[in-house]
């Protein structure tokens, strides 16, 4: 049982039937609330109680059956400092401690405790489209409108430490499987400063590594904040090349390219995410559309970085429209490639639908339930409202695109909030991720093994 009072925390537990209460003095921001959890044995819960709080019960006079655990430093102010001290991490372990305990500890240190939507229910929104929050949400957004339609509010990145405990950036594994299997992110971008990091800090985790390509038209205010980010941590960079991005023409693969020679030579990562021609293709390779949003094993950057039949083909596609929609299909669906895990099926249809790295929405003249944007069309593209989460939380992309901040802020805000949640939820409670669908996708099940 726990109440809490504005700048002060009381904890409540049960000691021979008589209930005993700990006032914890603390600030309003340094709250971390840990919940009790039915998988906490009572031996975990004692450990809390010495190493955390270090109150001693060496008679077990306490009986803890009854107790909700709020992380706090003895019986006086909390120092949260102390507590990220028992989470620091470097990527030289080779394990990490998974046990219950130290995944309240994780969460104490990282968790947001504030909502950024406005008392709007995002859950229902997202989980179930209900109709009267929704309705509601643009009742919010209409209200603070104003307020919220500013871009850029990060001006400064003074001082790293700060930046990265006031904007919880999660630095630690959360699992021995994500520390033994780490990925390594492209993001291509070129506008809106704020939007740029709070999409870093929800993939962000400290075993990946990410290049960040900014398209060399950004303002250069803008630039040196995203250089000072990406100062900030040991595995972001900026690509060391900056190009002029044109929708439809070779340079969209060139800053693909450019990163991924980057990340190649930064790490060793096993997983790479990418957010006219006269004459044949070279090498009997079939061009195949497909989409520039991609998810590719390590062989297949080495193929793409080092082989020259890559090369050979990157030197055709520049004289073809969208060819950073055609260079990643197509070497996956040339089996004689022989480049371990492609598609080793028959180059149809299958070979690179349904499309699951980005759920996007398309503008169609039809009127098709694939068409229907609740936000706004964009150059034929759908930039996501508040009515379109449920569609995109109920679809197999593993990203949505797109979402910007001057249209349905909540959109953006709901989706953010929710998939924090989500995150320590699976975490606490070891939810298991269902897979089914994604294993029986015919490129899955006709890879290539070599």
């Amino acid at each position: 049982m726990v109440s809490e009072t504005y700048g002060s925390l009381k904890t409540s537990f049960r000691e021979n039937n008589s209930e005993i209460s700990i006032k914890v003095n603390a600030s309003d921001n340094d709250k971390r609330n840990f919940q009790s959890n039915d998988e906490l044995t009572i031996d975990e819960y004692r450990r809390f109680l010495d190493n955390i709080l270090q109150v001693k019960d060496p008679d077990n006079r306490i009986d803890l059956t009854m107790f909700d655990v709020h992380v706090r430093k003895n019986i006086e102010v909390y120092d949260l400092h102390k507590l990220r001290k028992k989470v620091v991490w470097n990527e030289n372990m080779k394990t990490i401690n998974e046990s219950i305990s130290m995944r309240h500890i994780i969460v104490g240190v990282y968790k947001r405790t504030r909502s950024w939507t406005n008392s709007v229910n995002c859950s229902k929104i997202i989980l179930s489209g209900d109709p009267q929050e929704i309705l509601y949400s643009y009742s919010v957004m209409l209200k603070s409108l104003k307020k919220h339609n500013r871009r850029d509010r990060m001006k400064k990145v003074e001082r790293c430490n700060y930046f990265i405990r006031s904007r919880l950036y999660i630095m630690h594994p959360l699992t021995q499987k994500e520390m033994d299997f780490p990925l390594a992110f492209s993001l291509v971008v070129y506008r809106d400063i704020d939007q740029i990091e709070r999409l870093l800090r929800a993939v962000y985790r400290p075993q990946n590594i990410y290049c960040v390509h900014i398209d060399i038209k950004m303002d250069l205010t803008k630039r040196k904040i995203l250089e000072n980010i990406a100062n900030c941590f040991d595995n972001v960079f900026i690509a060391s090349v900056s190009y002029n991005v044109t929708w439809g023409t070779f340079s969209v693969l060139q800053t693909e390219l450019q990163c991924m020679k980057e990340l190649w030579s930064a790490r060793s990562k096993d997983f790479y995410r990418w957010t006219k021609a006269k004459v044949p293709p070279p090498h009997k390779i079939r061009p195949i559309k497909g989409s520039v949003h991609v998810a590719i094993n390590r062989h297949m950057v080495d193929f793409v970085l080092h082989d020259s039949r890559s090369r050979d083909f990157q030197k055709w596609l520049q004289n073809t429209d969208i060819p950073d929609e055609t260079f990643f299909a197509s070497l996956n669906c040339n089996k004689h490639l022989g480049i371990n895990g492609s598609f080793a099926g028959d180059s149809g249809e299958s070979a690179t639908r349904p499309l699951i790295t980005r759920y996007k929405v398309w503008q169609k003249r039809t009127g098709t339930q694939d068409g229907v944007c609740s936000g706004k069309f964009v150059r034929g593209v759908c930039v996501l409202g508040i009515g379109d989460l449920n569609r995109a939380y109920q679809s197999a992309g593993m990203f949505a695109n797109k979402f910007h901040q001057d249209v349905e802020y909540l959109s953006f805000n709901c989706l953010e909030e929710f998939m924090h949640e989500k995150t320590w939820q699976q975490y606490l409670h070891n939810v298991t991720i269902d897979t089914s669908y994604y294993r029986h996708l015919d490129y899955v099940k006709h890879r290539l093994i070599v």
